[in-house]
């Protein structure tokens, strides 16, 4: 029923602006409501709904963005993510507006020690790669930027390691790594940004 699942989006969206006060004792109710969220993307007619969600998508822009809260961060990505693929249909979710919540959370602070961040960095990266081709040559050079960075503070981070790497940071640093590489590799398929290469 539409209906009905109208109204399951209106109730998670009131969860979500409760959370824009940043009223910490909602932190988990709201973390649940978004992986409720994610998981309906599966059904076709869902995610159709929720692409013309403006209030929805405000919310998740706003999440997305605050590195201090990165449970409710990744939740968010995970949503923009899995409607990136969908995001040039007639909707609230624009591939340009995609990137912008994406890049914003690409920029979170790479934290070898906390596997949060690194799965904020693959589920933005992962959503970045099917809007990509349909950017500008300025934000494609602002992803691009982000990830060349990120990938030299990983293998920095791994480099100059005085503790050695456990198996899961090696594991959870390569999926971040590859992440990054694949976007880089997607950037030298375009042209127009072949200035931005010369000059590193």
């Amino acid at each position: 029923d539409s209906r009905s699942g109208e109204g399951v989006n209106q109730d998670l969206m009131q969860n979500g602006k409760e959370q824009t006060s940043i009223e910490i004792e909602n932190l988990e109710l709201v973390r649940s409501s978004f992986s409720f969220i994610t998981a309906m993307l599966q059904v076709p007619k869902v995610r159709g709904a929720l692409l013309n969600q403006k209030e929805l998508i405000s919310a998740v822009k706003l999440l997305a963005s605050l590195h201090n809260y990165c449970d409710l961060q990744l939740e968010a990505v995970k949503v923009i993510s899995q409607l990136a693929p969908y995001s040039a249909l007639n909707g609230s979710l624009s591939p340009d507006l995609a990137c912008e919540i994406l890049l914003s959370a690409l920029a979170t602070p790479y934290e070898r020690n906390r596997p949060i961040t690194m799965s904020i960095h693959v589920h933005a990266a992962e959503g970045i790669q099917f809007v990509f081709a349909s950017l500008n040559d300025e934000k494609k050079s602002a992803i691009l930027r982000e990830a060349v960075a990120l990938y030299a503070n990983v293998l920095r981070s791994y480099t100059l390691s005085k503790n050695g790497v456990s198996n899961n940071e090696g594991t959870n640093g390569g999926e971040v790594a590859f992440q990054m590489a694949t976007i880089m590799t997607m950037a030298i398929g375009a042209t127009s940004l072949e200035q931005y290469f010369d000059s590193q």
